[in-house]
This record gives C-alpha cells, sequence and structure tokens, in this order.
C-alpha cells in the first residue's frame, strides 16, 4: 500500500505486476484511501494521473469493488463551498476522507454511522485548492473516459458544486477550463 501513495511512470511496472501477482482483496480499501490520499494531498501531479489511472484500472479488473469504492471517495470529498468558502486544509479533507470510509466499512459491517462533525475553518490558499480542484477533476474525468465508472452524475455534481458556488467563480472558471481543454479532446 506505501506504494500506491506515492507512485510514479518510474514504479509503474513493479506496481502493475505486485497487483497481478498478490491477492490484496483483503486491502481493496487499503488501496482505494492510499490513491485518495495521493489526489487530495497533492501528491499527485497532473503528470501522474494517466499512471494513476492505469493502476485504477488494473486494481478494478482484479476487484470489482475498487472503482465504485473510489470514484464515490474522491466524488465526496469534492465538497467546493466547503473548500472554498470555509478554506478546509488538506489534513482537514483527509479526516473527512477517512470519516467517509469508516462510514462505508461501518455501514457494510452493518453497524450504525458515527454523527458527522463539521470541521473547523483554516486559512489555506485558494490557489492551492484550485490545484487540488484540478487534479480532482482531471482524475474523475480520466477514471470516467477509461471505463471505470459510467455514471456521469458524479462529474456532474462536482461541476455543478463548482459553478454554483459563489466565492469560486475565479477559481471555479480556471478548473472548469482545465476540463473542457482535456474534454475537447473526446468531443
Amino acid at each position: 500500500m506505501k506504494k500506491l501513495k506515492g507512485f510514479s511512470e518510474n514504479t509503474l511496472e513493479g506496481i502493475l505486476k505486485d497487483i497481478k501477482t498478490l491477492n490484496l482483496s483483503k486491502y481493496v480499501s487499503e488501496a482505494v484511501q492510499a490513491i485518495a490520499h495521493a489526489v487530495l494531498d497533492g501528491k499527485l501531479r497532473m503528470g501522474d494521473i494517466p499512471t494513476a489511472v492505469q493502476v485504477c484500472s488494473t486494481l478494478h479488473q482484479c476487484y470489482k469493488d475498487f472503482a465504485v469504492d473510489l470514484v464515490s471517495s474522491l466524488g465526496k470529498c469534492f465538497d467546493v463551498a466547503a473548500l472554498v468558502e470555509e478554506g478546509i486544509s488538506v489534513q482537514r479533507q483527509q479526516q473527512q476522507l477517512e470519516k467517509v470510509q469508516k462510514e462505508q466499512q461501518q455501514q457494510q459491517a452493518g453497524q450504525p454511522a458515527a454523527a458527522a462533525a463539521t470541521p473547523a475553518p483554516s486559512t489555506d490558499k485558494v490557489e492551492k485548492m484550485v490545484g487540488r480542484l484540478k487534479v480532482v477533476m482531471r482524475m474523475l474525468g480520466e477514471l470516467y473516459v477509461a471505463g471505470l465508472y459510467t455514471d456521469p452524475s458524479v462529474l456532474q455534481k462536482c461541476i455543478a458544486q463548482l459553478v454554483n458556488c459563489p466565492k469560486a467563480k475565479t477559481a471555479g472558471s480556471t478548473v472548469l477550463l482545465g476540463i473542457v481543454s482535456v474534454a475537447n479532446v473526446f468531443l
């Protein structure tokens, strides 16, 4: 799982070999968490997204729940209003992601979910958030194009949140411009 937190094109072959040869069925949720953290922490650069999509595709081929859980985690963490208006830091996003994943695990185990706590505001810069939003949106878009999920409502929800957030007009337009320039290839 450590390899999934910081992978690049150089480590791709080793990771793909490990995924194909090892039985990771007990660690699918940890794999989801590691990749989601890499995306949200800013450890995953735009140039690493094709590599990440290859890894995700291979994991999806081996473990059917992987893609559903990953898209769900990335989609739930994409709360533009909270990111921009409250300035939630990366650490708070990680806590939010971990809480969502714990709730999912508890629901799968039949346990009631714990009450959600509102994260405290912080003073992260909008530029950092824009960078993270670009990576999350690009990752979701690439996963959709690769066929890891077929329901465009996740992307639509993220775009709608971005467009409807009054304080994210400049940041939102920057992210949306990036999406449109990438999507133009597929139109």
